[in-house]
């Protein structure tokens, strides 16, 4: 029995060989479109007139976990017609005899279904589409801060690195970072940390700690009229005024401590 299903598919493929020693093999075809019976210049032309825009083709954007939804348009991809034309006519003409007779049995029965070939834009279309998604890839990065509940309950907030997409990183690795799967392509991109500005909490929390270990007096001095006041405050409403925030130079950064 083997061997009579041997036989026909070397009949077969014979027969396919000969009818279509020009022509794309029936039954495969890219993404949709069938190629079958057309020559490589025929199918090349014909994806050029019929294959769907850029700007319909999906592409994911992957880093790590993370992924994006974008368009071939959006990274500037293209599909390289006679590439993907020259693909489909090596379904069937490659391997053994028996694999070559198997892929042209099964492009005829059930269909052969390529992924197109791809043209990567250039390093400067790489790099203006690339930079126009980076904000939508950033994290920004969280300074460590301090969360005041009471006098007696002060909570560090650890500081948190960032992410930034690394443009000429991604342009660098850009041949080597496309993948195909079932629902289109994904491209890879390449992201560094960014460290956030303030890394450190100690310093504002003992100062915290400081003015709410003790009775804190409010006082009133006006030089001109005479006039003074004094007025005790609650360490628990003290501890309501105060406020952490982050003060940033060009030299350095740090946690200030004021009162609302």
């Amino acid at each position: 029995m083997l061997g009579l299903v041997f036989a026909a598919l070397i009949l077969i493929g014979g027969g396919l060989r000969l009818y279509y020693a020009e022509r794309v093999y029936p039954g495969v075809r890219v993404h949709g479109v069938p190629l079958g019976g057309l020559t490589v210049e025929q199918a090349t032309s014909h994806l050029r007139s019929v294959f769907p825009d850029p700007v319909d083709l999906p592409v994911t954007l992957r880093d790590g976990e993370r992924t994006w939804e974008r368009t071939w348009a959006d990274v500037g991809l293209r599909l390289d017609a006679p590439a993907t034309a020259r693909l489909a006519y090596r379904v069937g003409r490659e391997g053994t005899l028996w694999r070559r007779c198997s892929a042209r049995w099964r492009a005829l029965r059930h269909g052969w279904s390529l992924a197109p070939a791809v043209q990567l834009p250039g390093p400067a279309e790489a790099s203006e589409a690339l930079s126009a998604l980076a904000p939508d890839v950033a994290i920004p990065p969280v300074n460590a801060t301090l969360l005041i509940h009471s006098a007696a309950d002060v909570v560090p907030v650890p500081a948190q690195a960032g992410r930034a997409l690394d443009v000429q990183a991604t342009v660098d690795a850009l041949p080597y970072t496309l993948g195909r799967r079932r629902d289109g392509i994904v491209m890879d991109i390449v992201t560094r940390p960014v460290a956030p500005a303030v890394t450190d909490s100690t310093a504002a929390r003992a100062h915290i700690e400081t003015l709410l270990s003790r009775p804190f007096t409010l006082v009133a001095d006006d030089p001109l009229t005479g006039a003074y006041a004094t007025w005790s405050v609650e360490l628990a409403a003290l501890a309501r005024w105060l406020i952490v925030q982050p003060i940033e130079t060009a030299d350095a950064a740090w946690l200030a401590v004021t009162v609302r």
